[in-house]
């Protein structure tokens, strides 16, 4: 498609921070170096802060579509910043992303750990210190700052003034010493970093249907959501008022000692009151508290107090304000393929992914709503007595749409169970999902509980149906008595009543209650059931009931266990025997490249990566609950991936996990599929936020929730099997303020 290829970077400057986002950061930023080369030729550097006049060979590169313009980041950064300062104005199909390129192979994002992860030679990777040099040179100076008390606004400034002193002239020399090695080292580097990873760096996933997918995705970002800024300042409003009553009531509670965000006096205090040595006073550790019977009111008081003052939630609110651009939107909000492995999306900036369910009801929050816009904070926490949980629980309604048309939202209706029944096989579910479409059907909860207990879900209770709904979430993958007592929590289940339950109508068969008494002495893993209980409070008792309701959920799905297993021994298969396909059942396969690259081919043909793949001997178990028949002894599938610290460290993985990256990376593809028919039928796509889409309308009757959820439920041609179709429904809503 090009004749050559122009590797391109910018470094710039600009008083509005990155987290907000580069479109809010591109409004008022200026490019001070844009280092390039043509294809395997030189790095140069444009230091435009000096010069203003682009070298010849850069306009031509730029202006030439036959060149390829490589860039790091450049969709979601560079692109913008050029645009705004007037460098270029360049097409999406111009561009290749190396960020994108690498987060679609499951690689690291970060041009530093990417370079780690495909090898690049030490000398060529990228600058150590390249932090220091940013906040240098990019961002100004702070007013307390040795400059900035003399009224200088940044670096920069320092660089092209004159000076008497002699400290000052050595100062101001060894800033222009440094901004020439960030001109002429660093910001060189970083071309000939990215040139080595553009060309080590895998194209399976590139294709036509996914680079379409991608524009999709950038025409998404650029569009932007339209925010409600008088209830976002009226949020703030009532947040700083509660937060000062908060403060002033800790100190109350404490005789002046402390208040709310002095976490070192507080942990001290509590551990004191107490008794005990704590880990910190982070939410879990302080809602665990909370649930001792022995607090007296003042110290249960004090931890509601620091709960509240320290709600990350509304937190978010200052982040939408400082991100609305000039036009009221926020853009940039959506990172394509941001989830390792699955290439689901990722939120960015504000999040909406993981905005907090709501707490107050449907018929409260409207009215709260208002209350906010108008600044009642004292009649809202009146109504409600808790400011915060009135501000948690709206900030979905901060998102609205532009005047004069209407928010249309549409979700799709248990994509991953749906999925993973496809995916495995399991035909039965696979009927109860489309009769329970067509109305004729049980609700899925219910009929998973029946399933399970060998009774009718007519018989189904409320309890059961929670009871099942937890089984369903929490089991799907694998999971054990640790993933049930997760879900179990999020959804308020409580296990002594459920094991009273279940003892006292004898629901569970002898030999499966025998089979977890087994599991629990079984050598191996006993230490962790007993720290298991020990961290959630049960006793031996709750753990056999949970233990014996995942086993009871197993043999009601027994083609999904079937399935887990074959995920597992094709990818050990495919390993031990290089470029060879296996599957897992009718949709999965599993190949280990000659470069040691484990790949998951899904039904659409996409590919789930695992870079340098391997069977080790590993020294510790992983978070999983594992089972008697779990795994080849310790040695593990093994690879390297990004974990919680963000780093590239090796990982191993399992049956479970791999039906999980396969059912997510599923899901992701169905709702892909639809976008494109979906954005061009008027409905424009402002967001996705999991399984759900957001869209934006022209204020008719014409456009409904109706009309995007058929469209939405569309089923791709590879999502039909040899015996099997995936059944697919949404629901949704049309307001003119986002919901959950």
């Amino acid at each position: 498609m090009f004749d050559y290829q122009c590797f391109l970077d910018t470094e710039t400057a600009s008083p509005i921070d990155i987290k907000n986002g580069g479109a809010r950061y591109a409004e008022d930023c200026d490019t001070l170096i844009v280092t390039y080369a043509i294809g395997d030729g030189e790095v140069k550097a444009w230091d435009r802060y000096h010069d203003k006049k682009m070298p010849r060979d850069l306009r031509k590169a730029l202006r030439d579509p036959r060149c390829e313009i490589v860039m790091q980041n450049g969709i979601k950064f560079d692109r913008l910043t050029m645009r705004a300062n007037g460098i270029a104005d360049l097409p999406i199909e111009r561009i290749t992303d190396v960020m994108v390129l690498a987060l679609m192979h499951a690689l690291p994002g970060g041009l530093d750990e990417m370079c780690k992860a495909l090898k690049v030679p030490v000398k060529d990777a990228k600058d150590k210190r390249g932090k220091l040099l940013i906040n240098r040179f990019c961002k100004p100076l702070k007013p307390a700052s040795k400059w900035g008390k003399r009224g200088f606004k940044s670096n920069l400034e320092v660089m092209g003034a004159s000076f008497e002193k002699k400290g000052d002239i050595k100062a101001r020399d060894k800033l222009r010493a440094d901004y020439a090695y960030f001109r002429d080292v660093y910001a060189c580097k970083d071309i000939t970093s990215m040139r080595h990873c553009w060309k080590r760096i895998p194209r399976w996933n590139c294709t036509t249907r996914e680079m379409r997918l991608l524009a999709l995705d950038t025409e998404i970002n650029d569009r932007g959501v339209y925010l409600d800024i008088k209830l976002i300042d009226g949020a703030l409003a009532a947040i700083a008022e509660e937060q000062a009553y908060l403060k002033e009531r800790a100190y109350q509670l404490t005789d002046g000692a402390f208040h709310t965000n002095q976490v070192a006096l507080l942990r001290k205090h509590l551990e004191d009151t107490i008794g005990i040595e704590l880990p910190g006073v982070g939410a879990d550790v302080l809602l665990g508290l909370l649930e001792r019977d022995d607090l007296d009111e003042w110290t249960r008081e004090l931890i509601e107090v620091r709960l509240a003052a320290s709600s990350s939630s509304t937190a978010k609110y200052q982040l939408m304000k400082t991100a609305r651009m000039a036009d009221g939107r926020v853009r940039g909000m959506l990172q394509f393929a941001g989830a390792s492995r699955t290439a689901r999306w990722a939120g960015r900036i504000i999040q909406p992914q993981n905005f907090p369910r709501p707490s107050l009801k449907d018929y409260i929050l409207p009215q709260c709503i208002e209350m906010l816009r108008n600044m009642h904070s004292r009649r809202a926490r009146k109504l409600l007595a808790a400011t915060m949980e009135v501000c948690t629980s709206a900030l979905r309604g901060c998102i609205i749409p532009t005047p004069g048309k209407k928010l249309v939202v549409a979700d799709l209706s248990n994509i991953e169970g749906r999925g993973l029944a496809f995916l495995a096989g399991e035909k039965w579910k696979l009927e109860a999902f489309a009769a329970y479409d067509r109305g004729e059907g049980e609700d899925l909860y219910k009929l998973a509980y029946a399933r399970a207990f060998n009774i009718s879900a007519d018989a189904v209770d409320d309890l059961g149906r929670q009871i099942g709904k937890v089984m369903e979430l929490g089991l799907g993958y694998g999971g054990g008595v640790g993933a049930f007592m997760q879900f179990a929590k999020v959804y308020r289940l409580d296990l002594y009543a459920l094991a009273d339950v279940a003892l006292d109508n004898d629901l569970i068969p002898r030999r499966i209650w025998k089979q977890a008494h087994k599991f629990w002495h079984n050598p191996k893993f006993a230490a962790g059931h007993k720290k298991l209980c020990r961290e959630n409070k049960i006793s031996k008792r709750e753990w056999m009931v949970c233990d014996s309701l995942k086993r009871m959920w197993r043999e009601a799905h027994p083609e999904t266990v079937k399935f887990w297993y074959a995920c597992e021994e094709a990818a050990r298969n495919a390993i031990d025997n290089p470029g060879e396909w296996f599957d897992a059942g009718e949709h999965i396969s599993f190949q280990m490249t000659k470069r040691g690259w484990l790949r998951m081919r899904l039904p659409s043909g996409r590919y789930v990566c695992y870079p340098d793949a391997s069977i080790r001997l590993s020294r510790k178990h992983s978070d999983e609950d594992k089972d008697e028949d779990d795994g080849d002894g310790d040695f593990r599938i093994t690879y390297m991936g990004m974990y919680k610290s963000a780093k590239w460290l090796r990982m191993h993985t399992y049956s479970g996990k791999l039906a999980e990256n396969a059912t997510q990376a599923f899901a992701r593809d169905v709702l892909g599929y639809n976008m494109p028919k979906i954005n061009r039928s008027g409905y424009e796509i402002i967001l996705s936020v999991h399984d759900e889409l957001l869209t934006e309308t022209e204020d008719s009757e014409d456009y409904n929730e109706h009309e995007l959820a058929k469209m939405m439920s569309r089923v791709p041609p590879w999502a039909r099997g040899r015996k099997t179709v995936l059944p697919l429904n949404a629901d949704g809503f049309s307001d003119y303020r986002y919901r959950k």
